[in-house]
């Protein structure tokens, strides 16, 4: 096995299947709070995904963002239901390109689309972590060290280790590995554990992540710490893991407020919609207030709309951008009131002609009447959003595009860790 960037070493579950009634099963791991999420998704795959599937004669779908996607086709899973868990793998070991999901009623999946935005962000900065530590490793004076006496047997980033190996040394090792990760998170956790500024089931959330992110570590990671322990440098070099380990969990609020951010986006772009429909079929007697303060009467209008193309899709794309910092570092959420045949969705640093006007989320919020949607609750979330990326240093964008002649709307919220 290479051990270049491959990132965490785990075997993803063999029976992931691609056909249009797939269900992926459960990996067993701790990916989520559900162990199925009852979403509608397409799950585009990189390169590598694409030839672990082919390799384990797994049927992939071919699919694209749009007829005329300059990307050309893509190649990925259809899926009714899905494993949070397996999901989640499949992020770690760069299989994951997109994730697509589109509903006409989001308002009865909210919850599943929550947790699944707070799944790719934290499994982002697993990823992330995870090619962080191995590149603190290897800058280490503990590595700088090693290499000039055994000038005939240096370790880089590079260096061969056979796969076989490494799972025997997880086994056999198991004891040795598990006092490497106390003695990395023991510090940190007693920290969060005697902390009275947090509930007790706050505590306990924090201390979870803390185990998530040394667990997602991969196995060639333990391996060289292992060849270490005990040495000065390999003091220095915990210290230091455990420094980033603690950047990277306050990192992860993150994904809540990103999650609460784009369900409330996706909640005004259903409500819009309707009131597009309402208006449309019910002329001028239409009442738009009963659409948002009666649910019943937006239940029903919501179920109209099933016969109709207002289809709100939302998608997760995520990539790495050469020269910045390692690991999966790009995220782009998209929203969109509905997706037209032939009309590519804008990237973010460009504006189409076949667009009107591009906007930020708040620009664009501030012209909509509160008759139409309530969004001070998405404002509210977008405060806190912007100001915990600022704090933690991560860049955080946002744009809006819409289009007079189609009716359609793309909202972008981007991220760059």
């Amino acid at each position: 096995m290479t051990t270049g960037n491959d990132g965490p070493a785990a075997p993803i579950d063999s029976g992931l299947q691609s056909s249009p009634q797939t269900t992926v099963p459960s990996t067993g791991s701790r990916g989520g709070r559900k162990n199925v999420l009852d979403l509608a998704a397409r799950i585009a795959l990189t390169q590598r995904g694409v030839q672990f599937f082919v390799r384990n004669k797994k049927k992939l779908n071919r699919f694209s963002a749009n007829a005329k996607d300059s990307l050309g086709a893509e190649y990925g899973l259809q899926l009714n239901r899905f494993s949070p868990a397996s999901v989640q793998r499949m992020i770690l070991l760069g299989y994951i390109s997109r994730v697509e999901v589109g509903s006409r009623n989001f308002s009865l999946e909210q919850a599943d689309l929550f947790d699944l935005t707070k799944l790719i962000l934290y499994t982002m900065l697993y990823h992330q972590f995870d090619s962080r530590v191995y590149d603190e490793i290897f800058e280490s004076d503990l590595i700088v060290r090693w290499n000039r006496k055994h000038l005939r047997n240096p370790i880089d980033r590079d260096t061969p280790v056979n796969e076989e190996h490494l799972k025997k040394f997880m086994v056999e090792q198991q004891e040795v590995v598990s006092k490497l990760q106390a003695e990395i998170t023991r510090p940190l956790t007693d920290s969060i554990e005697t902390n009275l500024d947090l509930q007790a089931d706050e505590r306990q959330v924090q201390v979870f992540i803390v185990e998530k992110f040394v667990s997602n570590l991969r196995p060639f990671i333990w391996f060289l710490l292992a060849q270490f322990r005990g040495s000065e440098e390999y003091f220095a070099l915990v210290t230091s893991i455990r420094q980033l380990m603690d950047d990277y969990r306050k990192r992860t609020g993150i994904a809540e407020y990103a999650a609460l951010v784009t369900r409330e986006v996706v909640s005004n772009a259903e409500n819009m919609n309707i009131q597009d429909y309402a208006r449309l079929t019910y002329g001028n007697t239409w009442d738009s207030g009963r659409l948002l303060f009666d649910k019943a009467v937006r239940e029903r209008l919501a179920g109209e709309l099933v016969s109709h193309a207002r289809t709100v899709v939302v998608h997760w794309a995520l990539w790495s951008r050469s020269g910045a910092t390692p690991g999966l570092n790009n995220l782009r959420i998209v929203v969109q009131n509905h997706q037209p045949e032939n009309l590519p969705i804008p990237s973010p640093d460009e504006d189409r002609s076949v667009y009107d006007r591009r906007k930020s989320l708040r620009e664009y919020y501030a012209d909509i009447p509160e008759t139409v949607t309530n969004t001070e609750l998405a404002l509210y979330y977008y405060s806190y959003l912007a100001e915990a990326c600022r704090t933690r240093g991560v860049r955080f964008e946002t744009s809006v595009h819409d289009s007079r002649k189609t009716g359609r709307t793309v909202t972008s919220l981007n991220f760059q860790f």
